[in-house]
């Protein structure tokens, strides 16, 4: 049986990734107000009436039978949150085998979710050494560029964040910071736009990093402390200020000021029990953590 908030949610979904607005949408058929209603999952359209939206969003009527069957919610959740925790803890080879099974299984029958794999698993598939850095890029071009119904345009940013990184890590700095530049270019203001630009801010300076533009690196450094710190977001914000006390070595700030950066970073990696972090923190710094704090 259909859910009358799932189907809500799935056509406010399909609208706004057309762009169209409610009254756009309700255009010819119905009510604006009459759309709302059924977004907010409030009733059932007539079927002449989802006949109508399918056809106003160029999708076949079927599509919304065959994805509110398979739509399991609460699972799909738990699916992405493990793959984000893997994903995170750099969990290459066990992120690459669930992604792979998870594929085989009819929650892949979801395009939103199958896509969100097939992401991962290029990915992860790339740092195992399965895939070399223009397959996997290519890979995921091809994601990007494959129009699924019922995936959002953030999740295609996620996976353009993601080959920015792989053009960085394989020393292509313009192709890479274009991509990043687009990215934070895009106008998207929802809690998770506001975390992938975040991340991607993140990213953006550690590639101004590498090419030795530390004023700039600062900039956008100090901007995702800011961002981050507003946003409560605390999950980069070690990672932040470790880059961050580097930057003020590079450009011979004074000792105190160093080593309160890496003092916060150590706070916020500790706080997260990034342990890794923690012990290159230790390995490399510990002089600014427990030495003089004078020039």
């Amino acid at each position: 049986m259909l859910d009358k908030q799932k189907l809500g949610l799935e056509i406010k979904k399909l609208r706004k990734a057309k762009k169209l607005t409610q009254h756009q949408l309700a255009e010819g058929m119905c009510s604006q107000s009459e759309i709302s209603r059924i977004e907010a999952g409030e009733f059932f359209p007539s079927l002449d009436l989802l006949y109508l939206i399918a056809n106003q969003l160029q999708i076949p009527i079927n599509y919304f039978f065959e994805i509110l069957a398979h739509e399991q919610a609460e699972e799909i959740k738990a699916i992405k949150n493990k793959v984000w925790a893997l994903s995170s803890s750099k969990n290459h080879k066990e992120l690459f085998h669930y992604t792979e099974e998870l594929l085989l299984q009819e929650i892949a029958q979801h395009p939103e979710t199958k896509k969100f794999l097939l992401w991962h698993n290029y990915t992860a598939a790339y740092y195992l050494g399965r895939l070399d850095a223009n397959n996997c890029r290519t890979e995921l071009l091809l994601l990007i560029r494959k129009k699924m119904l019922g995936t959002d345009n953030l999740l295609d940013l996620h996976i353009k964040n993601t080959i920015a990184n792989l053009y960085a890590e394989n020393n292509h700095f313009k192709e890479s910071g274009e991509l990043y530049q687009s990215i934070l270019n895009e106008k998207l203001d929802t809690t998770e736009a506001n975390n992938l630009k975040i991340k991607v801010i993140y990213n953006f300076g550690k590639l101004l990093y590498l090419k030795k533009d530390y004023t700039s690196s600062l900039h956008y450094t100090d901007q995702g402390i800011r961002l981050s710190v507003e946003g409560a977001n605390m999950s980069l914000l070690g990672q932040f200020y470790y880059q961050k006390g580097a930057l003020l070595e590079k450009l011979d700030f004074s000792a105190a000021e160093i080593s309160a950066s890496y003092q916060k970073a150590q706070f916020f990696f500790e706080m997260l029990d990034l342990e890794v972090y923690t012990n290159i923190l230790l390995e490399n710094k510990s002089h600014y953590l427990l030495g003089s704090t004078t020039n």
